[in-house]
């Protein structure tokens, strides 16, 4: 019997989640089985299947995200991973309550609705064999890579898609919402050249403010980024009580073509000056359109990190 479905630009979307493509003459085409890896409808870890057709997918979408625009686009989360860590050492394997930490990563990216595919970059051959006991995609790249978006370019250069998301790979207590948050405004028909969180610092909480460890943004009326710093911006001259700071989360998407500019620009003096890598775009005229959540989670950076997730795992595992 005919099935009900939405038109949305050049693709009709039935409720069962068969996407049809329009001809030239306006007939819905079926579309094959565009899916690999792992995503919606894939197989996940043991072989659990995630079943999450489109139709679900736009319903779980934070806000009503995709129920606005939904333009077939293939988004892919690539999760950068490296061995060696300055502060932490191996800090991808470390243990986290029975898993390496970028197993519990890459737990936590599947549960995200945003993505057809989830795929981790890494030049680590232990990093790679972990992860495939866990059926995780992963992806080989060298070791050459000056930052994470250095390492997800090189993996995007042999997967098919149009956004890609940098999950950094010591994120295991992220929010999945967060990662869909960070892809919606290309799910609203936007096209930006890349995507950011940020976070709302409290009122008076200058120990953040100030904390060299933590990376403020200021933004346009607009939303887009004027510059990340580790020091304290704006500077309060006048301590104005109702000025909001920012503090920057981690987390990236990327339109195709622009991840690939990114990868090939040189390291630029004030992403060196910062050791902040958006600031690359910044500085070559790219434009970051930032999204604000109220939802935060701690990364590991050192053994403090470390201990703190230890503890908010376990608390989040306890039965209700």
């Amino acid at each position: 019997h005919q099935l009900k479905y939405t038109q949305l630009n050049n693709c009709q979307l039935f409720q069962d989640g068969t996407i049809f493509d329009t001809d030239s003459d306006g007939e819905p085409q079926k579309r094959s089985n565009r899916r690999s890896g792992l995503g919606i409808g894939s197989r996940g870890r043991k072989g659990a299947s995630r079943q999450v057709s489109e139709w679900q997918y736009m319903q779980r979408l934070p806000d009503g995200l995709a129920k606005q625009a939904f333009h077939c686009m293939k988004i892919v989360i690539v999760i950068p991973a490296r061995l060696d860590s300055s502060r932490l050492k191996r800090k991808m394997l470390v243990d986290l309550e029975g898993e390496p930490l970028i197993v519990r990563t890459f737990q936590r990216a599947m549960q995200a609705s945003c993505a057809e595919r989830i795929v981790v970059a890494t030049d680590s051959r232990e990093i790679a064999d972990v992860l495939r006991t866990v059926d995780a995609e992963v992806i080989m790249t060298s070791e050459n890579a000056s930052c994470g978006s250095e390492r997800i370019a090189e993996a995007a250069g042999q997967i098919d898609g149009d956004v890609f998301i940098n999950l950094q790979g010591d994120e295991p207590l992220i929010d999945p919402g967060n990662i869909d948050r960070v892809a919606g405004p290309y799910l609203r028909g936007e096209n930006p050249d890349c995507t950011t969180l940020v976070y709302p610092v409290l009122p008076g909480d200058y120990t953040t403010i100030r904390d060299q460890n933590i990376v403020k943004v200021v933004m346009n009326k607009d939303g887009y980024a004027l510059y990340f710093s580790r020091s304290q911006i704006p500077f309060s001259r006048m301590r104005n009580a109702s000025m909001t700071f920012y503090r920057h989360i981690g987390i990236y998407a990327f339109r195709s073509d622009v991840l690939q500019k990114f990868a090939a620009l040189e390291p630029s003096m004030l992403e060196k000056e910062e050791s902040l890598e958006q600031l690359r775009l910044l500085e070559n005229g790219f434009r970051i359109q930032c999204v604000e959540t109220t939802v935060d989670s701690p990364g590991v950076n050192t053994p403090g990190d470390l201990d703190l997730v230890r503890r908010m795992f376990r608390e989040q595992q306890r039965p209700a």
